[in-house]
Order: C-alpha cells, then sequence, then structure tokens
C-alpha cells in the first residue's frame, strides 16, 4: 500500500484551472415572474426587466431640506468631474469590477451573471443609461426596444 505524501502539485493544478476564463458561454437562465413561475415568452421577459427597473430606479422625490438647498445654491461645480453620460467603456469596467461569490442585491442578479454575460449585458445597460441619463427617468416604454 502506498503511503500518502503531502504532495500539492494536484492543489495547484485544481486552482489554476478554476482561474482559467471559462472557454464556453454561460446558459441562459430564465426570467421568473413575481410569483415564481417561468416566463413564457421573450415579450413577457421584457415586461418582467421592466416592472424591476421600474421598482428599483424610479420612486418618489424626497422632502425638501432648506440646509441641503441653501448648500447647494452656494456650492461651486468641480470641473474635473465628467457630467456627461457613462460610456460604454465605463459600463464595462464597472461590470469588470463585480466581484464573484457576492451575494445578490435587492434585484436578485449576481455578479457571476452579470459578467457571464458580458458583451449583451454591457451593451444593454449603456443603452438603458444613456436614456435614462437624458430622460432623468426610467424609460419604461422604450426599455422594451433593448
Amino acid at each position: 500500500m502506498r503511503q500518502r505524501q503531502n504532495n500539492l502539485r494536484c492543489v495547484f493544478r485544481t486552482v489554476r484551472q478554476i482561474g482559467k476564463k471559462p472557454t464556453h458561454s454561460c446558459p441562459n437562465v430564465p426570467v421568473h415572474l413575481s410569483d415564481g413561475q417561468p416566463c413564457s415568452s421573450a415579450d413577457k421577459e421584457l415586461e418582467c426587466w421592466c416592472s424591476h427597473y421600474d421598482n428599483a430606479l424610479n420612486h418618489a422625490p424626497a422632502n425638501p431640506c432648506p440646509d441641503l438647498d441653501s448648500d447647494a445654491a452656494n456650492a461651486t461645480p468641480d470641473t474635473g468631474i465628467p457630467d456627461d453620460a457613462p460610456t460604454l467603456g465605463e459600463v464595462q469596467r464597472a461590470i469588470q469590477k463585480l466581484k464573484n461569490g457576492r451575494a445578490a442585491g435587492p434585484d436578485g442578479i449576481q455578479p457571476e451573471l452579470m459578467k457571464c454575460a458580458e458583451l449583451p449585458t454591457r451593451t444593454a445597460l449603456h443603452e438603458l443609461f444613456a436614456r435614462v441619463w437624458k430622460q432623468v427617468e426610467c424609460p419604461l416604454n422604450s426599455v422594451k426596444e433593448l
């Protein structure tokens, strides 16, 4: 019978294999309705996403605060900070910076899901962010066009 040795070669090989980028695409993950049933069509999926982003991004305005209003009136703008819409590269870098193994946020989307489908995710999010930037609220009707 062969005795065990402290050979870590197998461990390092496994760690290297796990750390490699995947060579295959991730399968599509079904979108579920609020009652837990999977969506039956692409139109239903778009409606679910519209509802999700409407609830996540649009909310009632806050109560006015006189102290903040006066501070804002007296503030000078910082010219070093860009105030234009986010670029596709900025959206891509933000997705790439997401850390794996984290819990999903209130939207239920895990970081791995967004990173796995980075190209369609960044394109769709960039279009959505650009529209939100222009309209100053989530464009419910035009999200279906994405």
